[in-house]
């Protein structure tokens, strides 16, 4: 894609270099994308933005979602380049490809400190549609004391799917589902396409969804149940199916928040207050 100032296109592995400078630049050596740019790069949905003199100066991650949604991640933009519509550009790209691919809905998130990227979102027309935060916990690091046995089972789920659908955790999150790094809407045919694909799990009048998005790493996402001894479950269950680590996105909501601290879970600094954005294409 082209206009006046800009032009777009899908990563090639000849562009690694380039980007990790861009990575560099944008947010600092240790930017977490510099370890994941093989990956990417092969999935064919890094969207890259060149000036007119082709310079790399802005990208994005395009990732399809079951529920014919697209997320968009790994925004980066060139400090150089900051405040000239890099990320509308991108926006509109992405947008543009995503509708050929049957693509209805586009959504991402941005750290609530973020302001320039706050006022992206807006005005590339996104709208606010949850707020949330992100935890991670290191499985190695913490001690489940209780003595209760929870033998791995994966279904039938016993819990009534329209409790689920009215849960508090739902309700909070302005019924979106956190799925994997992503987040989908928390409605009756996408838990059923969960359960399908056997990661939603029931204990009691705890369920949730447990999704293995790396090696040896777990995301989860509460459904229903006490926060405590939901959160127990999940810690035992991840231990026992060979994860090392298991993260989650939680409502935006202070109990969930302290409780989650006091089992060893660490909100991340990219997402303490995260707020989640939609537009439809």
């Amino acid at each position: 894609m082209e206009d006046l100032q800009f032009r777009s296109r899908i990563a090639k592995s000849s562009d690694h270099q380039r980007i990790a400078r861009l990575c560099r630049r944008a947010v600092g050596p240790n930017d977490y994308v510099i370890s994941r740019l093989d990956e990417t790069i092969r999935k064919k949905h890094l969207f890259l933005v060149f000036s007119k003199k082709g310079d790399l100066i802005g990208m994005s991650n395009f990732t399809p979602v079951f529920d014919k949604s697209g997320w968009l991640g790994m925004a980066r933009t060139d400090p150089d380049w900051r405040g000239r519509g890099i990320a509308q550009f991108v926006q509109r790209s992405i947008a543009s490809y995503a509708r050929k691919k049957g693509i209805k809905t586009l959504r991402f998130f941005v750290l609530s400190t973020n302001t320039s990227s706050l006022r992206a979102a807006k005005k590339g027309g996104f709208r606010v549609v949850a707020h949330g935060t992100h935890i991670t916990c290191d499985l190695k690091k913490v001690k489940i004391t209780s003595r209760d046995q929870i033998k791995i089972k994966l279904a039938p789920c016993l819990v009534n799917l329209n409790q689920i659908l009215h849960s508090n955790y739902l309700s909070k999150m302005n019924g979106y589902l956190g799925y994997g790094y992503a987040f989908v809407r928390g409605n009756r045919a996408n838990l059923l396409l969960i359960k399908s694909k056997e990661e939603l799990f029931c204990y009691g009048k705890s369920s949730f969804i447990l999704t293995t998005t790396e090696q040896d790493y777990e995301e989860f996402f509460i459904l229903s149940g006490n926060v405590r001894d939901t959160l127990l479950k999940i810690l035992k269950v991840s231990r026992e199916l060979g994860a090392k680590a298991v993260g989650s996105f939680l409502p935006y909501d202070y109990h969930m928040r302290r409780v989650s601290r006091t089992l060893g879970f660490k909100e991340d600094s990219w997402g303490k207050h995260l707020i989640l954005f939609e537009k439809r294409i």
